[in-house]
């Protein structure tokens, strides 16, 4: 993304943008719905396309584990095996993965979230957690089929997400060429 247009503080800190999404995230699945597609087959995969995408096939000089969203911990370590740290990233903390990705884009073109869609974000985040504390305290096959349904709802707001971000990614830096 070469000289990206960074919205911080004085102070460092990131500044939610002032555009919005060229998708709404919940219309990603009629108006991109290749990628919408592509995301729910093999969410690691397009997290892991994506965030080369992203740094544009830099992925020795600009890796940072989780695009830098919760600090730059890692950076000396993970750069020496870029490839690998990212693979492990998007197959173990693919939702992190996902929102690193969001955070970089959002840095680099001034994109906002909607409040619906920050909405959305935070009720799956308390769902999740609500959901494994009674899986702590609570054995009930209900809870099991509660689990399975939020599972599956999780895996198509990773979609919507990946395919919101792609469809960005288009727009900003030109479509992928297939050769």
């Amino acid at each position: 993304m070469g000289k990206d247009k960074h919205h911080h503080h004085d102070d460092g800190e990131f500044v939610e943008g002032t555009e919005e999404w060229d998708v709404d995230l919940l219309e990603t699945c009629f108006k991109v719905p290749h990628w919408w597609c592509l995301s729910c087959l093999c969410p690691c995969c397009m997290a892991y396309h994506q965030r080369i995408r992203i740094y544009e096939n830099d992925l020795d000089n600009r890796y940072v584990c989780f695009g830098g969203a919760y600090g730059e911990f890692c950076v000396d370590t993970c750069r020496k095996c870029a490839p690998v740290a990212l693979c492990c990233e998007v197959s173990c903390c693919l939702g992190a993965a996902i929102a690193g990705n969001r955070y970089l884009i959002k840095r680099a073109y001034n994109v906002k979230n909607t409040w619906l869609e920050n909405m959305i974000l935070l009720c799956a985040c308390i769902c999740s957690w609500v959901i494994c504390i009674l899986r702590i305290f609570c054995d009930n096959p209900l809870l099991d089929k509660l689990g399975r349904i939020f599972d599956l709802l999780m895996m198509l707001l990773s979609a919507c997400l990946l395919s919101q971000a792609e469809n960005e990614l288009d727009k900003r830096m030109g479509p992928i060429s297939v050769v």
